[in-house]
């Protein structure tokens, strides 16, 4: 999913020549006012989607929020597909906005709760690895692929990412925030790869109390307050405003 939102963002940029031409595919060149703000509009889906994700990750958890991420990503590609103005192109890019906020925040996360100590940084590291990667192939798929046949393409990648995740356990730690401590043990299990094998039960059961002591005893040792909320926002605004700046 981290490879189809890298090319998602890198097929914009060398598409742009094309967009603003005579010739472009939408049947009219787009204008260089309404380029900027297709850029910003980015910005926005990211600013709404994390101001409000935090919402949906405590009450559902991180796995239902995961499902989430290639609806917009799919929505964003149909979109560009039957593009006739650039109206399209400011959904798309919210969308996009959208999907990125939510997959920023929800997979080094997940990543984090089912990862051994082991490979936990070499999994955090593949997820920045494919979506630079895939910055890069959107770069190179606009130029193997005419403009109509790129969303056709890529837009596979969502689908296959949504039904290689389905199959997976919810995180235990999230199993156990929300009381179902059976279910929670079996996804311990499955995540860590702990044998089946009756003699090993004993110490698999001790390994599993470990995790939800420490799980159940952890929490927030200070309350939130609304200044932390609204620097949150203050900051986001401040990128927003860069990212205009850049663009202009």
């Amino acid at each position: 999913m981290s490879l189809t939102h890298g090319i998602s963002l890198g097929w914009f940029s060398p598409t742009l020549p094309t967009l603003i031409s005579d010739n472009s595919p939408i049947g009219h060149p787009i204008d260089i006012s309404e380029v900027k703000w297709i850029g910003a509009s980015f910005g926005i889906g990211c600013l709404i989607c994390n101001m409000v994700i935090c919402v949906p990750v405590s009450y559902f958890g991180i796995k239902k929020c995961m499902y989430f991420v290639p609806l917009p990503n799919i929505l964003n590609w149909v979109l560009i597909y039957f593009a006739s103005k650039s109206l399209y192109f400011y959904v798309c890019r919210v969308l996009l906005g959208i999907s990125g906020g939510t997959l920023v925040v929800c997979f080094p996360v997940f990543i984090a709760e089912v990862s051994d100590n082991s490979v936990r940084g070499t999994l955090g590291s593949f997820f920045m690895m494919t979506l630079c990667s895939g910055i890069t192939v959107g770069f190179v798929l606009v130029y193997c692929l005419s403009y109509h046949v790129l969303p056709c393409v890529v837009i596979f990648l969502p689908i296959l990412y949504l039904c290689l995740i389905i199959p997976l356990p919810e995180p235990p730690q999230d199993l156990l925030k929300r009381g179902h401590e059976e279910k929670a043990e079996k996804s311990f299990c499955f995540y860590k790869n702990l044998s089946k094998d009756p003699a090993q039960q004993d110490d698999n059961k001790a390994e599993f109390d470990k995790l939800r002591n420490k799980v159940l005893a952890s929490g927030i040792a200070e309350k939130i307050t609304p200044a932390d909320f609204y620097v949150g926002i203050l900051c986001h605004l401040q990128l927003f405003v860069d990212h205009l700046r850049t663009a202009r």
